[in-house]
């Protein structure tokens, strides 16, 4: 997004190097799945279902 605006090549270069910071992200993610607080996540979700019915 941020090439369509200022159309230079830092901003490719900067572009490019925010997704690989993503990808490597969600690598790490994925590799560290326990460090994911899914049950924390899907008790509050169901706690904001019920406030909210």
């Amino acid at each position: 997004m941020l090439t369509s605006v200022l159309h230079t090549e830092k901003a490719v270069e900067a572009s490019i190097l925010i997704i690989e910071a993503f990808v490597e992200m969600s690598h790490y993610l994925r590799q560290n799945v326990q460090l994911l607080p899914y049950q924390e996540i899907q008790r509050l979700e169901s706690m904001q279902l019920k406030t909210e019915a």
